[in-house]
């Protein structure tokens, strides 16, 4: 009897401990919200095209891993599809977790049809986005070097900059971060050559960011320098001096 007295007190201690973690996420939540912003592409999906070579890739995957569509970028034949297109390992269900505590967006530049695809596997109820941004919502410049070159969050969350500071942007592409370096993480592409060989964990080391980021005092920023490569530095200390600049020759 004593035995289960101090089992029934142990269970009651853990269950007064959670419901309390988890009072605090959502006062957290509340008072000091992040918002993490994902690319598709390369980051948490990868697209194969054409069919035949996506089915050879693929051959020991689960069709849990994937989905077959049409994405109309590229020839195909009505009725049958011609991509298929890859989870990242873990990708949903960190998206899924990150959705209890943060707000999330949707930043790709790919077109809007081939979004909405993608968005009718991944989020069927439209319940884990709170906006999505693609390239026909919004034009990209690619890779040529322009001051249009990048994502420009203030598309997301406006022109103030204290809007950015709990901010965090997931993208394989680091000129993405251009416009807004200090917000970008830089992910490893997931690519053909990862979905063939497999070995994939780089949603762990995101997921792990993302709670970090989650709990830091006030702005992000200062933490996600400390994942940031050496180029990425650059890139940063690049737009600081362009600031820096514009602001002198406002001031002039």
């Amino acid at each position: 009897m004593a035995l289960f007295g101090s089992a029934m007190r142990r269970t009651v201690a853990a269950g007064a401990a959670l419901a309390g973690g988890a009072a605090l996420v959502m006062w957290r939540r509340r008072i000091n919200p992040l918002h993490v912003v994902w690319d598709l592409d390369s980051t948490i999906i990868c697209s194969i095209c054409p069919f035949e070579k996506a089915q050879l890739l693929t051959l020991n995957k689960h069709s849990s891993c994937y989905f077959d569509h049409t994405d109309d970028d590229f020839d195909y034949v009505p009725g049958e599809p011609n991509t298929r297109t890859c989870w990242r390992p873990a990708a949903r269900g960190v998206i899924r977790l990150l959705s209890y505590f943060t707000t999330q967006h949707i930043y790709t530049a790919a077109q809007g049809t081939y979004t909405e695809t993608v968005l009718n596997e991944l989020d069927p109820n439209r319940t884990l986005f709170a906006s999505v941004i693609h390239r026909d919502t919004q034009h990209f410049n690619g890779r040529q070097r322009s001051p249009l070159r990048g994502k420009d969050l203030t598309f997301l969350f406006g022109d103030d900059e204290s809007s950015l500071r709990r901010v965090v942007f997931f993208d394989d592409r680091l000129y993405n971060f251009e416009p807004q370096p200090s917000n970008g993480v830089h992910v490893r592409p997931y690519n053909e050559d990862v979905v063939e060989f497999g070995g994939d964990v780089e949603m762990a080391r995101v997921l792990a960011i993302a709670v970090l980021a989650f709990w830091a005092p006030s702005d992000v920023r200062p933490l996600l320098r400390q994942f940031q490569t050496p180029r990425h530095k650059c890139m940063e200390a690049e737009q600081q001096e362009l600031q820096a600049a514009t602001r002198a020759i406002k001031t002039e």
